[in-house]
């Protein structure tokens, strides 16, 4: 088991039973110290696989854990808990509800269900605030419960609660009387529960005498509590993380808590895992020579028996449009002269909005890529509504279900009709669905509404009523094509409409799947589950609500634009860090701030680290947002810290690249004519295109630098190119 472990992973594995912080560099194999210990553990510790417990953060992650342990050990670990914080503590909370204060089928409330939960705080619209307000308030609510305060532990010195504050009182009023649990109050409640039933929390640290945890530094205030309680004096805790990877401040993270870890548990033995696996030695130099300007940290030096491997280029640019024709250009070099694949290449910036420039380019030029982190299947219109019929079936009183689909399809219950609803639900304190039911009687309400909410009433109730006698796979089909969704998005004769029809399809086949492997793992971990724990609907669910938190993944071939927070965790061999400019990396919000600084510097390690044979770090010297010029202050502080041993400067210009401070500028393009054998391409001749094929020019624009071709090639494709692009070979010349 030893044997393909480095020293210093050995030593991390082979620990004796103790508390141990992992210090796990970049690219240094952490993922298998952390399960190598779980087969370790097993193997030759005559440690029960009951008594472990596996803590992640994605459920993709707690998933390749679970697979590659029971690879090594050759032997299935269904009973061994392997989850995430948010999934562990859910199960949990199912499992002891009552002593939690909580309904048998409470409600997770996924983020935009929060900010509906919110809005209902405000009974008249015109006081109501805007999404960016509530999110606002949302993310305060969040921010509280990850310090672990509710509204009564909040420190007013002596003052009135403050605007905020009254609204946190009467979000957990809510919430607690319609069971309602926000991805927040899954952590909080869950440390409750063992706070305030020690019996619950004597069985579990009796069963969890081994607790492991992955990506530390990425805890919050009360995960930490969390973990400290369960594990007591007696239990064993194997920390593994990086402080200089940790870039989630904004979403509660503690990088403190590497740093609390020594200080909190007993014994603590640390161990550093530095050799790096993934980048050459100038890459990883480069991240080395960036990072070590942080005060703030536990201390570690990446190192590799990888080769020196190319230098860094870091390229400055006219502007945001120089820079993505830059990079558009050296992709489609890099995918024709099959240097890199496209899925090899990764694009990160640091905000969002960087990418519509870069879109444009690639669109233009049609070059495939993938933006991580856009709508998840799960987040669409359509499945959203298709869920919301789910959750009625199961519970016909919840009400944020009740108001997304009560006239989703259109079905006549107008805007006079939810208003008596809601007036009876507020005044009466009943359910969106009992309220229902009085306003058909309602002589305001008008004749066509109330046909609409009794034969809505009657399609939930009957499915509510049938639900444990039908299969997920029918339930799923009931809310698609019973409802009417499927048929009214048909009414969309384009390609939105087919498109969501198709995600429609795709929602009743995921939850025949999913109902089939529920039954399995309940066979093997569960088998005398009671009905509600059997429930595929319920857990279907639950694995929806917690899975929208999680990035959507691909294995599309295309050139991958994300930020730099959605690239931690992955690698590529060829990374462009683009937007390396001081004001925007680091951003200038973090310039009021040490700390702030230091974590945008962690952010910068995180992209340089990605790269695995080659990077690319493009500057411009302005660049616009939103139709507004920024206010840069030249190139980042980042690019200055980089030793001049492990890079090179370059400036992009007039299509060339040339090293900076030179007179001399050699171009890139070798096959390009002379000025004086300039070639006016015109419309009707033909060309070809490395992935479109053969084309035909079929119409010009402007002169000059800036003059377009449009062409038509053979698939029907048509786009427009820059006259003396690369992209295409005039075949009559």
């Amino acid at each position: 088991m030893l044997d393909q472990l480095n020293t210093a992973q050995r030593e991390a594995v082979s620990a004796p039973r103790q508390n141990l912080l992992i210090l796990a560099g970049a690219g240094s194999g952490k993922t298998r110290v952390l399960i190598h210990r779980i087969a370790w553990l097993i193997q030759t510790q005559a440690v029960s696989p009951l008594e472990i417990l596996a803590v992640t953060f994605t459920n993709k992650a707690a998933s390749e854990m679970k697979t590659r342990a029971q690879n090594i050990l050759n032997h299935p670990i269904q009973n061994m808990w392997i989850g995430t914080f948010h999934g562990i503590a859910n199960r949990l909370l199912r499992t002891h509800y009552r002593e939690a204060g909580l309904k048998q089928n409470f409600e997770i409330l996924d983020q935009t269900d929060q900010i509906r939960v919110i809005k209902q705080l405000f009974p008249d619209e015109k006081e109501t605030p805007n999404n960016t307000e509530l999110r606002d308030i949302a993310n305060q609510f969040n921010r509280w419960k990850d310090q672990g305060l509710r509204s009564k532990h909040i420190d007013t010195l002596g003052n009135s609660p403050g605007y905020y504050h009254r609204l946190y009182e009467q979000y957990e009023t809510l919430c607690n009387k319609e069971s309602l649990v926000d991805f927040a109050e899954l952590l909080l409640r869950a440390h409750e529960l063992w706070l305030n039933n020690q019996g619950i929390l004597d069985r579990y640290r009796e069963r969890f005498r081994h607790i492991l945890v992955d990506e530390f530094q990425d805890t919050n205030d009360v995960q930490f509590a969390w973990l400290k309680i369960l594990a007591g004096q007696e239990n064993y805790v194997f920390a593994v993380g990086d402080d200089d990877q940790s870039i989630y401040s904004w979403r509660g993270a503690q990088v403190s808590n590497m740093y609390k870890f020594q200080q909190t548990f007993e014994n603590v033995r640390t161990v550093s895992l530095e050799r790096n696996y993934r980048s050459t030695e100038n890459i990883l130099n480069a991240a080395n020579s960036v990072i070590k300007h942080n005060k703030a940290r536990l201390g570690k030096s990446l190192w590799t028996e990888s080769n020196e491997g190319d230098k860094i280029r870091v390229v400055a640019m006219i502007n945001e449009f120089a820079e993505a024709q830059f990079v558009a250009e050296e992709c489609y070099r890099w995918i024709r002269y099959e240097i890199y694949r496209p899925a090899d290449i990764a694009i990160l910036y640091r905000n969002n909005w960087q990418a519509r420039v870069l879109e444009q380019e690639f669109n233009q030029v049609g070059l495939p890529y993938r933006i991580h982190g856009g709508l998840r299947f799960f987040e669409r219109a359509e499945i959203r509504f298709a869920l919301s019929y789910l959750r009625l079936f199961q519970d016909p009183q919840a009400d944020i279900a009740f108001l997304r689909v009560v006239n989703v399809p259109p079905r006549g219950v107008g805007q006079t009709a939810m208003d008596r609803i809601l007036e009876l639900s507020k005044g009466q304190n009943l359910s969106m669905w009992d309220a229902a039911a009085i306003a058909k009687d309602n002589q305001q309400v008008l004749p066509k509404a109330k046909r609409s909410l009794n034969t809505f009433s009657h399609y939930i109730s009957n499915f509510n009523q049938r639900r444990d006698n039908l299969t997920l796979r029918q339930l799923a089909t009931a809310a698609v094509y019973d409802s009417g969704l499927f048929e009214y998005y048909g009414k969309d004769k384009g390609e939105t409409g087919r498109s969501r029809q198709e995600n429609l399809k795709e929602l009743v086949l995921a939850a025949e799947q999913f109902e089939q492997s529920h039954k399995d793992r309940l066979s093997v971990e569960n088998p005398n589950a009671t009905k509600e724990e059997a429930c595929a609907l319920t857990a279907f669910l639950d694995l929806v609500a917690l899975d929208s938190r999680e990035q959507q993944g691909s294995d599309t071939e295309a050139i991958n634009l994300m930020t730099v927070h959605a690239g931690k965790g992955l690698e590529f061999p060829c990374v462009v860090m683009v937007g390396m400019e001081e004001g925007l990396f680091p951003h200038h919000a973090s310039s009021f701030s040490v700390a702030s600084v230091e974590e945008e510097r962690r952010l910068a390690y995180v992209g340089i680290t990605r790269a695995m044979k080659q990077l690319t770090m493009t500057f411009a010297n302005s660049r616009t947002s939103f139709g507004k010029s920024l206010a840069l202050q030249g190139h980042s502080r980042f690019l200055n810290e980089i030793s001049k041993d492990h890079c090179i400067h370059l400036t992009y210009k007039d299509d060339t690249l040339v090293p900076r401070f030179s007179t001399k500028s050699p171009p890139i393009r070798t096959s390009e004519p002379a000025a004086s054998e300039e070639v006016n391409h015109h419309k009707h001749e033909r060309v070809q295109h490395s992935m479109f094929g053969d084309g035909v020019v079929v119409a010009e624009q402007g002169d000059g630098a800036s003059r377009k071709l449009q062409v038509k090639f053979s698939n029907g494709k048509t786009s427009w190119f820059l006259a003396d692009t690369d992209f295409l070979t005039f075949i009559n010349h």
